[in-house]
């Protein structure tokens, strides 16, 4: 982001934080890049706004950095500590009183003490037989660089050049180096440099069609694009999908669904959420997290329908409409379909198919929706692991309950002691080495071929 024309030195770039997502009193991790282009050094400061207890307005710093010219800083507290009865709290990126235009990127909130951001490296050396940040191996570094990293990062059909991509020199093409060639191009957007006029003296790097360490998807007609990594898991132990539908949700029933990824998250394993496509407006937050998590995204239609009932067209609009959203939220473009009310029929078969996304039931229910209690719930869980129908079992529970949140908080450390992996739908699949295929309805494992 660019911030320009400002016309007071406390005008900044600002994010609201969800305070059922960073709750006043606890503590956080917060990170951002700012960078200037004016100055001889400028100091950045990553302040807090918020209300305190009484309702009067105060202003807290975060963390502070000077920045010389054309050099991104980082401004980063791994332990921040929100004030205690802190509301209408907005997060700003700001120069210490001057009016000077400055970037911003790479912004990160989550949870304490981690570090989001790699060594930052002013990439000035050319690597033998390649220019620095030429990604698309057009002898120039632009914005069509960074729509081609992009697009290899959501392993799309796109040929890098290895050696020019991988800025930060540690032999991996990752969302580090695209924040790193972002940089680059407005540092030569700014300052920019006569172009090559003659090719390099030593030929180009062959440039790879696969990333380094894993070979990327192959979009295959009928199959669905399943691009989990899951070099995590150990396919030789048990492992189960815990699939959650229903979401986003605010109001009182928001922190739900933040106790359901924290437990899965911090035991180790990640889930599946399928949400509801009308609910995502105001709750965007929410689906932004669980991705960042490693959470699988996953579409639950738009106004959770029978959609045995619906047209083909109607069932159309209802998928795609929501796979659009989620697109625009996470990036991502294929998505696992979870039918309202577990129903379906040819037609929509027909037309998940068409949509490139495969159906998921399930194999094991919770009862959350039919008030089953905390303990009910953990003990269906339970009482599956134990007699081994858990093991390649999807299980069906909704985010908005808080006893399926307590049930989780419970199940999850239980799980993981006994040697069991929590994954997404696609984790399972894939670390077992069994294809899903578009239309196609699963309940469990043992259901793909």
């Amino acid at each position: 982001a660019a911030v320009t024309d400002l016309t007071d030195y406390w005008n900044g770039l600002g994010r609201t934080l969800d305070p059922s997502v960073f709750k006043p009193g606890s503590t956080y991790s917060f990170s951002a890049m700012a960078m200037q282009n004016t100055t001889a050094s400028e100091h950045f400061k990553l302040s807090l706004e918020y209300n305190d207890a009484s309702g009067t307005q105060s202003w807290d710093i975060v963390a502070e950095a000077d920045g010389s010219k054309g050099e991104w800083v980082q401004l980063e507290n791994t332990e921040y500590t929100i004030p205690a009865g802190a509301s209408g709290m907005t997060l700003y990126v700001e120069t210490d009183e001057t009016t000077t235009p400055f970037f911003v990127d790479e912004a990160v909130g989550g949870v304490k003490g981690a570090k989001y951001t790699a060594d930052v490296v002013k990439p000035t050396e050319t690597p033998a037989g390649s220019l620095t940040g030429d990604v698309n191996s057009d002898k120039k570094v632009d914005l069509l660089d960074i729509v081609a990293l992009q697009k290899y990062l959501l392993g799309l059909d796109q040929t890098i050049s290895n050696d020019a991509t991988d800025l930060n020199k540690d032999n991996r093409i990752d969302i580090f180096d695209l924040g790193l060639l972002k940089g680059l191009v407005i540092r030569k957007q700014n300052n920019p440099d006569p172009e090559p006029t003659e090719p390099p003296t030593e030929a180009p790097t062959e440039a790879p069609t696969e990333k380094p360490t894993e070979a990327a998807p192959q979009r295959v007609d009928g199959v669905f694009y399943n691009t989990a990594d899951v070099s995590w898991i150990d396919p030789n132990k048990p492992m189960v999908a815990l699939a959650f539908d229903d979401g986003p949700i605010g109001g009182p029933d928001a922190q739900n669904p933040i106790r359901i990824q924290n437990a899965i998250s911090e035991n180790g394993g990640h889930s599946t959420f399928f949400y509801w496509g009308e609910r995502i407006a105001g709750n965007e937050a929410e689906i932004k997290r669980a991705h960042d998590l490693g959470m699988e995204i996953a579409n639950h239609t738009w106004t959770h329908p029978d959609m045995t009932t619906l047209s083909a067209d109607q069932q159309r609009e209802q998928i795609m409409k929501t796979a659009n959203k989620l697109t625009e939220l996470t990036g991502e473009t294929d998505f696992l379909i979870r039918p309202p009310y577990l129903k379906t029929n040819d037609s929509f078969s027909s037309v998940a198919k068409s949509c490139n996304s495969a159906l998921i039931n399930c194999s094991v229910y919770s009862n959350d929706w039919d008030g089953a209690s905390k303990d009910a719930i953990k003990n269906t869980i339970l009482t599956a692991m134990q007699n081994g129908s858990l093991n390649g079992a999807v299980v069906l529970m909704h985010e908005n309950y808080p006893t399926t949140a307590g049930a989780i908080e419970e199940v999850a450390p239980i799980l993981k002691a006994n040697g069991w992996q929590m994954v997404t739908v696609s984790e399972m699949f894939k670390a077992k080495g069994k294809t899903l295929y578009n239309g196609k309805l699963y309940n469990k494992l043992s259901d793909a071929n």
